[in-house]
C-alpha cells in the first residue's frame, strides 16, 4: 500500500473520530442537561411534596422556577371561586404591594391561557391578528411586560391558576427548554397545591366534628360554655407570640378544643357543685386528664396533642397532676394551654365563685410565674393580652 492511500485512509479515520468526539460531546451535554433537570425537579419534589401551606407551596415553586430560567419577575395567581378573577398568590420582582390583589380574567393574556391550557409567550401576540387595544390589556393586566411566558397551572384538566415569568436577565426570549422546565415544575406545583386544599377540607371537616364535641363537653357545665374555644383562642394567641411552627399551632389548636374531654366521665353533680369539693370528688377532678387521654388513644391523634391533653394541669415546680412532671419535661403546647386554661377560668363564672377581673387574673399569672407557669410563656401571655387590650 502506497504511502498516500495510508494517509488518506488515516485521514478518513481522523474524521471519523473528530466526528465521533462531536457527537459524544453533544450526548454528553444532553446526559449533563438531563441530569440538572432531574436534580431540579427532585429539589422541587422534595420542597414542597409535604408542603400543606398554599403560600408556602407557591412561594418555593416560584423561587425556584424564576431561578431556573432567570427571570426577575414572576407570579402565582389561583383561580377564585366565581372563576372570574385570579388572586396573586405569591410574586418576586414587583413595586408596591401585588400580593393578594385581584385580577379579572376576561380580554387579558389569562383568558387565552385559560382557554386553552397551554402556555402562552408574549412574542406570539404580533403574530396574531389581535388589536392594539388587546395587546395593551395584555400588558397592563397582567403586571408584566414583555418578554413573558404565561402557563396555566390545571389539575385533572381544570385550570386552577397561573405562573407568569418575565425579564429575563439575558433580555432573551424564553427558550423551548425554558417551557420544557417550566411545564413540568407547574405540573409538580399543581399536585402539589391540590393535594394542600385535600388535607385542608379533611382538617376542616375534621374541626367541625372536634368543635362539636368540644361544645358537647362544655355543654355539662352551663358555666363554662365556651370555655374549650375561649382558651382556644388565648392559647393561640401566646404561642403566635411565641414563635411556634404553623404545625404546632394547628396541634395547640386541637389540643385546646379536646383538653376538657375526660370531664364525660364526671357526674355533672360535681361539675356544677357549688361548694367546696370533698377530697373524694377532687380526686375525680383529678382524673380527667387521663381520662381524656384513654377516650383519645384509638383516635389516631398525633402524640403532640395527646401528650398535651394529658399534662396540661401539669405545674411548672412539679406539683401538678397526674404526673408531677417538672419544668421543661412538660410538652410546651401543655405549658401553653395552663396559662390560657387558668386565665379563662379566673375571668369566668364559676358555681363556687363569681369572675375575678382581668386585671387580677393578670396580676395571679404573673404570681405563679416559675411556680404554676413556664416564665417564658407567661412573658408572651402579658405581651399578647397587652397588645388584645390595646386594639
Amino acid at each position: 500500500m502506497g504511502v498516500t492511500k495510508v494517509n488518506n485512509k488515516l485521514l478518513k479515520y481522523q474524521k471519523q473520530l473528530h466526528c465521533l468526539e462531536d457527537k459524544m460531546e453533544v450526548l454528553t451535554e444532553k446526559l449533563l442537561e438531563a441530569f440538572e433537570e432531574l436534580n431540579i425537579f427532585y429539589d422541587i419534589s422534595q420542597s414542597i411534596g409535604n408542603l400543606y401551606d398554599i403560600k408556602d407551596i407557591c412561594d418555593i415553586a416560584l423561587t425556584q422556577v424564576a431561578e431556573i430560567v432567570c427571570s426577575e419577575k414572576a407570579s402565582i395567581s389561583l383561580m377564585d371561586e366565581d372563576r372570574e378573577h385570579l388572586t396573586i398568590i405569591s410574586c418576586k420582582g414587583f413595586d408596591g404591594k401585588p400580593l393578594g390583589k385581584k385580577v379579572k380574567i376576561k380580554d387579558t393574556l389569562y383568558d387565552d391561557v385559560i382557554k386553552c391550557r397551554k402556555p402562552l409567550l408574549a412574542e406570539e401576540l404580533d403574530q396574531k391578528t389581535v388589536s392594539i387595544q388587546k395587546r395593551r390589556r395584555y400588558k397592563t393586566n397582567s403586571f408584566i411586560l414583555q418578554p413573558i411566558c404565561t402557563l396555566p397551572i390545571t389539575v385533572s384538566d381544570e385550570v386552577i391558576g397561573i405562573i407568569s415569568l418575565a425579564d429575563k436577565l439575558d433580555k432573551q426570549p424564553f427558550t423551548a427548554r425554558d417551557i420544557k422546565f417550566l411545564a413540568a415544575i407547574t405540573n409538580q406545583t399543581a399536585m402539589a397545591i391540590h393535594n394542600a386544599r385535600l388535607v385542608t377540607n379533611l382538617r376542616e371537616s375534621f374541626l367541625v366534628t372536634v368543635r362539636s364535641l368540644s361544645a358537647a363537653i362544655d355543654a355539662k357545665d352551663h358555666y363554662t360554655h365556651g370555655h374549650s374555644e375561649r382558651v382556644c383562642g388565648h392559647a393561640l394567641g401566646i404561642g403566635q407570640t411565641l414563635g411556634i411552627s404553623q404545625l404546632e399551632l394547628q396541634q395547640l389548636e386541637l389540643a385546646c378544643l379536646l383538653h376538657e374531654v375526660g370531664k364525660i366521665g364526671i357526674p355533672e353533680s360535681v361539675l356544677n357543685k357549688k361548694g367546696k369539693l370533698t377530697s373524694q370528688e377532687m380526686g375525680l377532678m383529678h382524673k380527667h386528664p387521663v381520662k381524656g387521654t384513654d377516650i383519645l388513644k384509638n383516635t389516631k391523634l398525633n402524640k403532640f396533642v395527646m401528650t398535651a391533653v394529658r399534662h396540661h394541669h401539669e405545674k411548672y415546680d412539679g406539683k401538678g397532676y397526674p404526673d408531677g412532671l417538672v419544668g421543661e419535661q412538660i410538652p410546651m403546647l401543655a405549658r401553653i394551654i395552663a396559662v390560657a386554661d387558668s386565665y379563662d377560668a379566673m375571668v369566668s363564672n364559676r358555681p363556687y365563685r363569681s369572675k375575678s377581673s382581668q386585671e387580677w387574673a393578670i396580676m395571679e399569672i404573673k404570681n405563679g410565674t416559675g411556680s404554676n407557669y413556664d416564665p417564658k410563656v407567661v412573658w408572651a401571655f402579658i405581651k399578647w393580652i397587652t397588645n388584645q387590650n390595646s386594639r
